[in-house]
C-alpha cells in the first residue's frame, strides 16, 4: 500500500513544484532578493527532476534518469544551504537599512533641534544683551554695578559666541570632505571679520594695520572662513593687557609658492611657549581668569585644514623669546592666481 503511494507522492510533489515555479516567476518583481529567487528557482528544478524520474521508475517508464538522482541529492542541501545564506543576509541587509534609515530620521530631528535652540538662543542672547547695555548707561555713576553689570554683558557675549561655534562646527562635520572652494578676497574677508567682532565690542576698537597695504590677495576659501578670523578678534579682545583701550592688530601677508600666508600678531599678554603646542586642542585654555570656552582656536584649525591650508602658532617676531610680548598666529591657505 505504502508502496503504491510513492508514485502520487511524487506527482503531488511534482505539481507543486511547477506551481512554486509559476509563482517565483509571475511575481519575481516583489522585495525577494534576486539571488534567492534564483537559488530557490535551482531547487525546485532539482525537485522537480528528482520526482519526475522517479515517477518514470515507479510507473515502469524508463529508469535512464536514475544515474543523475544521486548528483541531485548531493546538490539538493548545498542549494538550501546557500538559500539559507542568502535569506540570513537579506535579514542583515534589511535591519542595516532600517538602522540607517533610524540614523537619518534622528539626524534631522536632531538638526531641527539645534537650529530651533541655537536660533532661540541667540535671540534671546540679543534681547537680553540689549537690555544689559541700556542698564549699564543708567547705572554707569555706580563703579560697583557698572562692573557687574559689565560682567553680565561680557557673558552674554560669551555665550552668543560659544553658541556661533556650536553652530561652526556642527557645519564643519556635516561638510567634511565635501567643501566647495571658491575664489575669495582675502582682505575683504578679514575686514567684514573686524565689523562683526566690532559689533560684539563696540566698547574697545579694533585697528588693523595691513603690510602690504595696496596688494589684494584671492584664497581657495569658503564663506566659513570668516569664523578664523572673528575667532582671533575675539581672543585679542579678550586676552588683551588690561591698559589696552584700543585692540591694534598687525597683519603680514605674501605669497609662499602657492599658498597665500597670513601672519596675524597682536599687543596682548602672550601665550606661554608651554601651551603653544596644545592651544588648538578641543577646550584648552590660558590658564587665568578671562577663559573662554576653549572650541575658537580648535574650530579654526579645522576650518583652514578643511580649506587645504595649516595653521600654527608663535611669539611675535619682534620679540621672539618673549611670550608676554604678544603672539602670531601664521595661516597659509592656498593661493588663487
Amino acid at each position: 500500500m505504502i508502496v503504491e503511494l510513492v508514485p502520487i507522492v511524487d506527482g503531488i510533489t511534482f505539481i507543486f513544484g511547477l506551481c512554486a515555479i509559476f509563482i517565483l516567476i509571475r511575481y519575481r518583481n516583489y522585495s525577494t532578493k534576486a539571488s534567492s529567487r534564483i537559488i530557490l528557482l535551482t531547487i525546485l528544478s532539482l525537485v522537480l527532476f528528482f520526482s519526475f524520474s522517479n515517477m518514470l521508475e515507479w510507473s515502469d517508464v524508463t529508469n535512464v534518469l536514475d544515474q543523475y538522482e544521486d548528483v541531485i541529492q548531493v546538490m539538493e542541501p548545498l542549494f538550501w544551504g546557500f538559500l539559507f545564506y542568502s535569506f540570513i543576509q537579506g535579514f542583515k541587509q534589511q535591519e542595516l537599512r532600517e538602522s540607517q534609515s533610524c540614523l537619518i530620521e534622528e539626524k534631522k530631528v536632531s538638526e531641527l533641534l539645534l537650529d530651533l535652540m541655537t536660533h532661540d538662543l541667540i535671540n534671546y542672547n540679543t534681547v537680553a544683551l540689549g537690555n544689559m547695555e541700556l542698564l549699564l548707561e543708567l547705572v554707569e555713576q555706580d563703579a560697583e554695578l557698572s562692573k557687574l553689570v559689565s560682567e553680565g554683558i561680557h557673558s552674554i557675549r560669551g555665550s552668543s559666541l560659544l553658541i556661533g561655534n556650536v553652530r561652526i562646527l556642527h557645519q564643519l562635520l556635516e561638510m567634511r570632505e565635501d567643501f566647495q572652494l571658491e575664489p575669495i578676497r582675502l582682505i575683504s574677508v578679514i575686514e567684514s571679520a573686524k565689523e562683526k567682532t566690532q559689533g560684539i565690542y563696540p566698547a574697545i576698537p579694533l585697528e588693523l594695520s595691513f603690510s602690504p597695504t595696496t596688494q589684494d590677495f584671492v584664497v581657495a576659501g569658503h564663506a566659513i572662513l570668516e569664523n578664523v578670523f572673528i575667532n582671533l578678534f575675539t581672543n585679542s579682545v579678550r586676552y588683551r593687557e588690561p591698559e589696552q583701550d584700543v585692540v591694534s592688530i598687525d597683519i603680514e601677508i605674501h605669497r609662499e609658492e602657492s599658498f597665500t600666508c597670513v601672519t596675524y600678531s597682536d599687543h596682548g599678554i602672550g601665550i606661554p611657549d608651554k601651551l603653544k603646542e596644545r592651544i588648538f586642542d578641543r577646550f584648552s585654555v590660558a590658564p587665568h581668569e578671562r577663559k573662554g570656552s576653549g572650541l575658537g582656536l580648535s574650530i579654526s584649525k579645522r576650518i583652514v585644514e578643511a580649506l587645504g591650508g595649516d595653521i600654527r602658532v608663535t611669539n611675535r617676531k619682534e620679540s621672539p623669546n618673549d611670550f608676554s610680548a604678544g603672539v602670531s598666529f601664521i595661516i597659509r591657505l592656498k593661493s588663487v592666481m
